[in-house]
């Protein structure tokens, strides 16, 4: 018990030292990274965007989305169904149907994941205070990290359930529903901080 206590505080000490030097670094070229950050994020997101366009349908005007929010499985299933069903013919003749457009699109979330969760944090730290990190602030980036390991999971189920591994979309829905609303408390948090950021500046 006492030994689990000491490697939980050494690692929170290593990731406090991590996120201290990342922040120095972030805050000595602002601007360049937060280029580099948007850059990944818009190039990634382009990635996806390849696909994502034959995912939508009369049955998923969202839609990925429709598919990741789906928690009724016979609604999942018949998104499936109709993915199926409708013909898609990618670049470089990668894809027949929208499945595997879902599927392309779901193997290219797992870098759009890293480039969203760069780009968060590296608002985080800008929005934060020129002092020392807050516990807050550690707290926000804590919860980025999270977000990210859930949209991981994420796609992992919705791999296994495309594939018919298994059957029950609670397994995807749920965490990406836990995903959206930590995103949307960060996003709202970050433009809170911003006029904050600026007038403390001032």
């Amino acid at each position: 018990m006492y030994h689990s206590g000491v490697v939980i505080v050494n690692s929170n000490m290593i990731l406090r030292q991590r996120i201290d030097y990342f922040k120095n670094l972030s805050q000595a070229h602002p601007v360049k990274w937060f280029l580099l950050a948007f850059v990944l994020f818009l190039f990634t997101a382009l990635l996806m965007r390849i696909y994502s366009s034959c995912l939508i349908t009369l049955y998923t005007p969202l839609g990925i989305i429709d598919l990741e929010l789906a928690f009724n499985n016979a609604w999942a299933q018949k998104i499936i169904q109709v993915w199926q069903a409708t013909s898609c013919k990618g670049l470089f003749g990668l894809t027949s149907n929208s499945v595997d457009a879902a599927v392309l699109n779901i193997v290219f979330d797992f870098p759009f994941v890293l480039s969203y969760t760069f780009l968060l944090i590296e608002l985080v730290l800008l929005t934060a205070s020129q002092k020392n990190i807050s516990r807050f602030t550690i707290g926000l980036i804590y919860i980025c990290l999270l977000a990210a390991i859930l949209d991981a999971i994420e796609n992992f189920f919705m791999l296994l359930f495309i594939y018919g591994a298994i059957e029950t979309s609670y397994w995807f829905a749920i965490p990406s529903v836990l995903k959206f609303s930590m995103i949307g408390i960060l996003i709202l948090i970050i433009f809170i901080r911003i006029p904050v950021r600026i007038h403390n500046r001032s």
